[in-house]
């Protein structure tokens, strides 16, 4: 996402406070980026063991790389919350109380823990408090049917983890190859989100 050197992020005229949040959210980045490095490399050597041995053994090693794709994304989505508070605080942007909760995953009162969203709305808040924390606007089309491949990727996850019956743990071609396109659109627009906010970071920087 950015240099790992925090002194590039410091400008001249940057006060010890500003320092202070800076580093804070280059100390969640920097987590992210180990954290998701780790999660891919999970993905990626899923998919060799289903390459090197798709003739003996395909089922097992695509139950395998389902759960360690939805690992990446449900990560993904983990990491954007923990970096949505460090990242409002040092561009100065305010978040509501709903949107604070969704971020630490508790309540702002109690402290106790809020109840899960669905997946789908999870993806949706997630995405929203992150750009609104980095001063990022960009237009995400949910309509896109590769937003429903992704949501009927967890379903096909949840049968795996969670089956009932036999059937529940096969990956069918079809399921298969519905998951590859959900979680490659989610791949392209993460990839996105983190480019610009990217850039928002390095001008902010550069303007102390």
């Amino acid at each position: 996402m950015l240099d790992g050197n925090l002194g590039t992020w410091f400008g001249d005229n940057m006060t010890e406070e500003q320092k202070q949040k800076a580093k804070e959210l280059h100390k969640s980045i920097k987590g992210s980026m180990q954290a998701r490095q780790i999660l891919r490399e999970d993905v990626r050597f899923a998919e060799r063991q289903l390459e090197q041995h798709k003739t003996s053994h395909e089922q097992t090693c695509r139950r395998s790389l389902i759960r360690c794709v939805c690992a990446i994304v449900e990560g993904t989505l983990s990491l954007m919350k923990a970096a949505t508070l460090p990242a409002a605080n040092f561009f100065g942007i305010r978040l509501s109380t709903k949107e604070i909760e969704l971020a630490t995953g508790r309540r702002a009162k109690t402290g106790k823990p809020i109840p899960f969203l669905p997946f789908q709305e999870n993806v949706k808040e997630t995405l929203k408090i992150f750009m609104k924390a980095h001063g990022v606007q960009i237009a995400i089309d949910y309509d896109d049917s590769r937003f429903k491949d992704l949501c009927e990727m967890f379903g096909l996850r949840n049968k795996l983890m969670h089956p009932k019956t036999l059937f529940d743990i096969e990956v069918s071609d079809l399921a298969f190859k519905t998951s590859i396109r959900g979680s490659n659109w989610f791949d392209s627009i993460g990839v996105t989100i983190m480019e610009h906010s990217k850039e928002k970071m390095a001008s902010a920087s550069a303007s102390f």
